[in-house]
């Protein structure tokens, strides 16, 4: 498959990329630690382009999209997520809340269901929560804390500004120079200078408001899809997944089908599908089989499996691996 990707690490561990992928497969591999299921919502040829910066401390990119899709999943585990869109105008659609102007996505660990336009880009920094406690002081890590719970950052379009130039001058160097990432000590300035951003924002937030009590339906749903994260190897019933967030049948049933517009059996099989054609677009057809990805992945049927994967990316598996 058409792809381009450009890799270098730096001596403090940080990782910058340039990548630009062909195939909705390969852009859900480019985007983690986000967990994602992509969906273009258009036809044509689907086309991502992403640049990062990716260390221990954060994890800065830029991406854009030319076809309009649809994403489902879960955020970066352990970390605030905040977004800026490139073009306001084209504000995304998440949880379904349109954001425009002043109004920004952010998130901390849950369930995430996003539309985005054709043509949208924008910026993205996940700080994790126990480097963003050690940057700043309490009260204030509490407040965009409590802000992201609330999946919205409303901050001032001078501040916003300031920040997408920030993010944008980096980011440029990583396409022009990847080999100034390779001072140790520029990651370090880099967190410094986010840390004074993410106090600003914190100033412009209210107080934090006291947790609110989820209801039973968005807990079991958060439970449930927290328990999912890491098991695309395993088959999980309902019953085992009622078990673990603690909710009936169902009560799940109908969280899941507010969230994602889906069941949770059926929410699932998209997980292990997906996984299925993220391992075969990275792998030779000369030390793989379709059979043998689609076991590791709790696909038993075969003849399902593959009319299952047909019907979702228009393809057999076989003629997945087979592209190059």
């Amino acid at each position: 498959m058409a792809s381009e990707t450009a890799r270098a690490k730096s001596l403090s561990g940080a990782e910058t990329i340039t990548a630009s992928t062909s195939d909705p497969a390969e852009f859900e591999l480019a985007v983690r630690p986000w967990d994602l299921l992509c969906r273009p919502q258009s036809a044509g040829d689907f086309r991502h382009r992403i640049t990062a910066i990716k260390s221990r401390k954060f994890v800065l990119y830029r991406e854009r999209y030319n076809l309009g899709i649809k994403l489902q999943g879960m955020t970066p585990d352990g970390m605030l997520s905040i977004c800026i869109p490139t073009d306001l105008d084209l504000g995304p659609v998440v949880w379904g809340t349109e954001y425009k102007r002043e109004a920004l996505p952010a998130a901390i660990p849950g369930p995430v269901d996003a539309t985005l336009s054709a043509g949208y880009g924008q910026l993205m920094i996940l700080i994790p929560f126990d480097h963003l406690r050690q940057a700043i002081p309490q009260d204030d890590s509490d407040r965009l804390e409590s802000a992201a719970r609330s999946r919205v950052l409303h901050l001032s379009p001078q501040l916003i500004a300031a920040i997408s130039r920030w993010g944008n001058r980096y980011l440029d160097f990583v396409e022009s120079s990847p080999a100034s990432f390779h001072n140790p000590a520029l990651v370090d300035v880099m967190f410094s200078e986010l840390s004074d951003f993410l106090l600003q924002i914190s100033a412009n937030l209210p107080p934090p408001r006291p947790i609110p009590d989820l209801t039973t339906r968005e807990r079991g749903l958060f439970r449930a899809t927290e328990y999912l994260r890491n098991r695309l190897d395993t088959q999980v019933s309902i019953a085992q997944l009622c078990r673990v967030s603690g909710v009936s049948e169902r009560t799940l049933q109908y969280a899941f089908r507010d969230e994602f517009g889906i069941s949770p059996t059926e929410f699932m099989r998209r997980r292990r599908l997906h996984a299925v054609r993220q391992q075969l677009i990275t792998a030779s057809a000369a030390d793989n089989t379709v059979y043998q990805t689609a076991f590791e992945y709790g696909f038993s049927e075969l003849g399902r499996f593959a009319a299952d994967y047909r019907r979702l990316f228009g393809e057999l598996p076989s003629e997945t691996l087979k592209k190059e």
